[in-house]
Formats: structure tokens, C-alpha cells, sequence
């Protein structure tokens, strides 16, 4: 029964660490979001690891799918309706 206790407690000291650094590698988190998630991620172990990693891998994925690049530029044209804006949040133009 201890060894199954060892190895548990193991495994949520690497999976905390694994995922503290998958956090303070991001390029767009600032440095409080960084420590506010990385105190998440201490404070509830398994959970707001889990979390964590979810939250971020999701925002990778959704990122990536606005115009299918890994970086948006900020720019994008939609294919349904032939409008395309600077700006994510633009009319496509029109007046």
C-alpha cells in the first residue's frame, strides 16, 4: 500500500512540474498570468494541472484554426461571404 502512495505522489510531482513549465514557456501569457497559473497548479495538484494544460492546449488549437497558420496576422478573409477585414472584430468593409 506505501509503494502505491510513492508512486502517486510521484507521478503528481511530475505532472505539476511538467505542466509549471509548459506554462512559463508561453510566449502569450504575461508574468502574472504565468505565477497565478503555476499557484493553480501547486495549490489544487491534479486538478489545476489538468486544467491548466486544457485551458492552454485549447486556446493552441483555436488559435490555429482562425486561418490556419500557426500565428494570426490580424488579417483574414472568409471564403462564405467574400468579405475579408483588418481586424478580427471589423464589418469586412462595407459600409
Amino acid at each position: 500500500m506505501e509503494i502505491l502512495l510513492i508512486i502517486g505522489a510521484v507521478f503528481l510531482v511530475l505532472l505539476n512540474i511538467y505542466v509549471s513549465v509548459f506554462c512559463f514557456r508561453r510566449e502569450d501569457l504575461d508574468t502574472f498570468q504565468k505565477c497565478a497559473q503555476s499557484i493553480l497548479i501547486w495549490m489544487v495538484p491534479f486538478i489545476g494541472a489538468t486544467l491548466v494544460y486544457s485551458i492552454n492546449t485549447s486556446s493552441d488549437s483555436s488559435g490555429n484554426s482562425l486561418n490556419g497558420s500557426d500565428a494570426p496576422t490580424g488579417e483574414h478573409s472568409s471564403a462564405a461571404t467574400g468579405n475579408s477585414s483588418s481586424s478580427f472584430g471589423g464589418d469586412g468593409g462595407s459600409d
